[in-house]
């Protein structure tokens, strides 16, 4: 089955959840079928098994988001997750040369997704069980990419690994107490794990230069200012 068809499945069953306005219950049946029918023609299943829960579970949420109401802004959200969906599919179907590159991308927007599905909910009513999900993508998205990209290394390896996604959690935690608006604080967040996700591969590559720190570091403060500086800031 060509990754076109499995792109078309995805993108028809988010536009009928949204467009007949299905229950939360009627959604997740139309999600799972489409995910379970998806998943099983894959030719590579399990390298991408956590991008692709993380996925299909992010396109649940947003598709019952009560962000997602005009025409507008569904039609943006719907283009992007479709283009996520080739780069998904795509992967599992081997039909991408440079997969380091297409994998980077889909990584990012992973994590850009569910921070923010996490920043736009009531962090009022079960704050700790959104937090704990949010963690629990964090790290899942964190090993496989080292899986992906990286290899396999030596536990040294995945310590420091292990060491970035919790202080991935850490500036979750940080982030959801400044007066940001919830597109902002998911922005800054992605910056931070880029960035650290970035040095991780290059340290696992034996690239980590001095130069290379400083071009970095230099990026992260200009889209730190402007993150900041286009932000609204709220009490």
């Amino acid at each position: 089955m060509k990754s076109a068809s499995k792109v078309l499945i995805f993108a028809v069953s988010f536009w009928l959840v949204y467009f007949f306005s299905f229950s939360p219950l009627t959604a997740a049946v139309v999600f799972f079928a489409a995910f379970i029918f998806v998943y099983s023609r894959q030719p590579e299943k399990k390298l991408f098994l956590k991008s692709t829960i993380i996925f299909w579970l992010s396109s649940y949420l947003i598709s019952q988001s009560e962000y997602v109401l005009t025409p507008l802004v569904f039609g943006v959200v719907w283009l992007f997750l479709v283009v996520l969906a080739y780069w998904l599919f795509g992967l599992g179907d081997l039909i991408f040369q440079d997969r380091g590159r297409v994998y980077r991308n889909l990584n990012t927007a992973l994590f850009f997704i569910t921070a923010v599905l996490f920043f736009a909910s009531d962090k009022s009513a079960y704050f700790l069980m959104k937090y704990f999900l949010e963690s629990a993508a964090i790290f899942m998205l964190f090993s496989e990419a080292i899986t992906v990209l990286a290899g396999i290394f030596p536990k040294r390896e995945k310590t420091v690994a292990l060491v970035l996604g919790l202080a991935a959690v850490e500036f979750l935690w940080a982030i959801a107490l400044l007066p940001l608006s919830f597109f902002n604080s998911a922005a800054l967040l992605t910056l931070l794990v880029f960035l650290m996700r970035d040095f991780l591969d290059y340290y696992f590559q034996g690239k980590l230069t001095r130069t290379l720190f400083l071009s970095r570091g230099t990026v992260f403060i200009i889209l730190l200012v402007l993150i900041l500086g286009t932000s609204s800031w709220r009490i």
